[in-house]
């Protein structure tokens, strides 16, 4: 449950910083594009699943989050846990501040990105290949 929370959350920063920034964030690199999926934001997200995957465990073997703030239903497949209201107070809290860290490396990320982008933007109209493109274009028109 916190694990699914805690990308769910950073999913809806990377999107945000992702139009920010100028990006679409549907067009995916890595993930491949998909009707109502945010490609790029889960390109964004997998390169902090790491730092994410270690804060929640940390949130457990700190025990600021332990399994009785949870309530598990055994009885069926739809919401196996529930994080309680303590447990979602302390989460929430420890969570806002770690996320203006990751906040703060995905707009860095994002800005880097685009100025790789504008860089072979600027060499691919440069070359040779995209003059004769241009001129072939031209030829059709």
């Amino acid at each position: 449950m916190a694990l699914s929370l805690t990308y769910t959350l950073i999913h809806a920063e990377a999107i945000r910083v992702l139009v920010s920034s100028g990006f679409d964030p549907q067009l995916g690199v890595y993930h491949l594009p998909s009707y109502g999926r945010e490609s790029l934001a889960c390109d964004l997200v997998e390169i902090y699943r790491p730092l994410v995957e270690h804060w929640v465990w940390r949130l457990f073997a700190d025990e600021i989050l332990r399994l009785d703030q949870f309530s598990f239903n055994t009885g069926g497949l739809c919401k196996p846990c529930i994080l309680g209201k303590a447990g979602r107070a302390a989460y929430y809290s420890h969570y806002e501040y770690k996320a203006r860290c990751w906040r703060k490396l995905m707009r860095e990320t994002a800005r880097l990105w685009l100025a790789r982008l504008q860089y072979d933007v600027s060499q691919l109209l440069q070359s040779e290949a995209y003059a004769f493109v241009d001129q072939t274009d031209t030829l059709w028109s």
